[in-house]
């Protein structure tokens, strides 16, 4: 079976997400200082690589280090394992993929890859990674119309490779658009399409057909068509949002707090918006509450303070023009679809 995916509205088709962010107007003249260390990564569908930059790049600056992928592999969605430097990717194209690339932060070599029949994969979508019990978790279609979703859980992470079976098959009666895993607490966060944040204690034991711990959804949590989503170290859960099904809409990013423990029709601590038209096709979040957000064009944007963040926003940096790579040129359509970052290095 070939899937093909490549600028896909997430909204429409399954598993890929694309959020149009409104307009900001809110200044950045309090922005923090930029980070002195730290990496950021992200994935350019349209050149086939991964671009490795200092997280406190900003402008038209040359990556660091990348990863080339086959012509024929796309990649996408991006997790970072920091305690083991570890980057991984989803990839589409003549197969789905999963990519590990290790020592992320220098040589971002060997790179493996999980691939084959007896994966079970139909598509690679988000990804995650367990540094704790050493496993990857992909979103994957439960068949080839893609109406409910499938995580599929590999292992271990560390020196998995090849056309290898998942460890286990999570069935879910829900299409996933946007995964967060809370490592410390052993706790995955999915958002569904239907306008729920479903919540999931115990994470590295699950199995089967499995139903929320907890559900967030209700009026008072605005959230209506969720996305992507990012936990900081505060235990906050960022939420790329829309507000409604159809046009005429706004779109706008809602943080809880206290993500893990909360239940139900509960209103969110903030609600922002990011800079005009910008497309939230994936986020990564510093300890210091910058927001690192790829949108499918030629830019990763950055923006300081997210995690208590209120009103339209200007971005902080961002990371652009022809020497960073991000553009593979007038040929190839521009395919900035991952994000990920490690403060630590």
């Amino acid at each position: 079976m070939k899937i093909t995916i490549r600028h896909l509205s997430p909204y429409y088709l399954p598993l890929v997400l694309s959020i149009v962010i409104g307009c900001g107007g809110s200044s950045s003249t309090n922005n923090p200082p930029p980070p002195t260390i730290g990496k950021a990564y992200v994935a350019v569908g349209g050149g086939f690589s991964i671009m490795r930059y200092p997280a406190g790049g900003n402008g038209n600056i040359s990556p660091e280090n990348s990863i080339k992928l086959p012509l024929s592999e796309e990649p996408g969605l991006l997790a970072l394992d920091v305690a083991h430097d570890r980057l991984v990717a989803a990839a589409n194209g003549s197969i789905p993929e999963v990519v590990l690339g290790d020592n992320a932060s220098t040589t971002m070599q060997p790179v493996r890859v999980i691939s084959g029949a007896a994966t079970t994969m139909l598509f690679a979508g988000h990804v995650a990674i367990d540094s704790v019990n050493d496993l990857v978790y992909v979103v994957s279609a439960s068949s080839s119309l893609a109406v409910t979703s499938n995580i599929l859980v590999f292992g271990p992470a560390s020196t998995i490779s090849g056309n290898v079976a998942p460890l286990r098959t999570i069935s879910l009666t829900l299409l996933i658009a946007g995964m967060a895993l809370d490592v410390a607490n052993n706790r995955l966060f999915l958002s569904d399409q239907a306008g729920f944040i479903n919540v999931y204690d115990n994470a590295s034991t699950l199995n089967g057909a499995v139903v929320p711990n907890r559900v967030i959804t209700g009026a008072a949590t605005q959230v209506v068509v969720p996305g992507a989503l990012a936990l900081d170290t505060s235990g906050r859960l960022i939420v790329a949002n829309r507000s409604a099904i159809i046009p005429p809409f706004t779109n706008n990013i809602l943080i809880f707090s206290n993500a893990g423990a909360i239940n139900g029709n509960v209103a969110p601590a903030a609600t922002a918006t990011l800079a005009a038209n910008q497309l939230a096709q994936a986020m990564a979040i510093s300890p210091a509450g910058e927001l690192y957000v790829v949108d499918g064009g030629a830019n990763l944007t950055v923006y300081s303070n997210i995690a208590t963040a209120t009103g339209g926003l200007l971005p902080s940096r961002v990371i652009s023009g022809p020497n960073t790579g991000l553009n593979p040129g007038p040929a190839i359509p521009t395919a900035v679809l991952g994000v990920a970052m490690d403060p630590t290095r």
